[in-house]
């Protein structure tokens, strides 16, 4: 729960100080602000996917041999939405940067936000698949036998919904971690 909670709350914090006080300074200060919002946000993604990472393959281990689950397709989703949030991060502070010094073309007005619909797509596709692959590895785990996706619905809504599914997931894991280790 920490490893979200601290990090979304720090960043909660950063903006609500830096937007209000930026709105003070005039547009330099707003471009300041807008420029170096991104950082705050790729700090909590990453340790989203940190998480994802180190639940997905302790569960994975934990699970019995006959998983369906692929971890390899787990782990290229990961690494998808470690470049979004890169490229996410890059294109807002471009973007920003561009708008303010009225250096944006017109092909690159058109081009760079279809790209990022490209890859806001396929990164929503991934986490989408993430939570599947949570979802279903914990009931794996809990259960030691096949699973269908009926019975890992409700573990699957609760890992979309941040940070509330997480901190109603994380005493089951805790749970399974502890019973493994004995």
């Amino acid at each position: 729960m920490l490893l979200i909670g601290i990090p979304s709350i720090a960043q909660t914090i950063i903006l609500a100080l830096l937007i209000p006080a930026s709105l003070h300074g005039g547009t330099h200060s707003l471009i300041i602000v807008l420029k170096w919002i991104p950082i705050p946000m790729l700090f909590c993604f990453t340790f989203y996917l940190l998480w994802l990472y180190t639940i997905g393959t302790m569960l994975y281990a934990m699970a019995p041999s006959s998983a369906t689950v692929k971890l390899w397709a787990f782990k290229i989703c990961l690494t998808v939405l470690l470049l979004y949030g890169i490229c996410f991060s890059v294109f807002i502070y471009l973007v920003v940067s561009s708008i303010f010094l009225n250096a944006l073309s017109p092909p690159n007005i058109i081009i760079a936000p279809l790209l990022m619909l490209f890859i806001h797509l396929l990164a929503m596709l991934s986490v989408i698949y993430c939570c599947y692959f949570i979802a279903k590895i914990l009931k794996l785990a809990e259960s030691q036998s096949d699973v269908r996706f009926t019975d890992c619905i409700g573990d699957f809504v609760l890992m979309i919904i941040l940070p509330i599914g997480i901190w109603v997931i994380q005493p089951r894991i805790n749970k399974l971690f502890t019973q493994y280790r004995t």
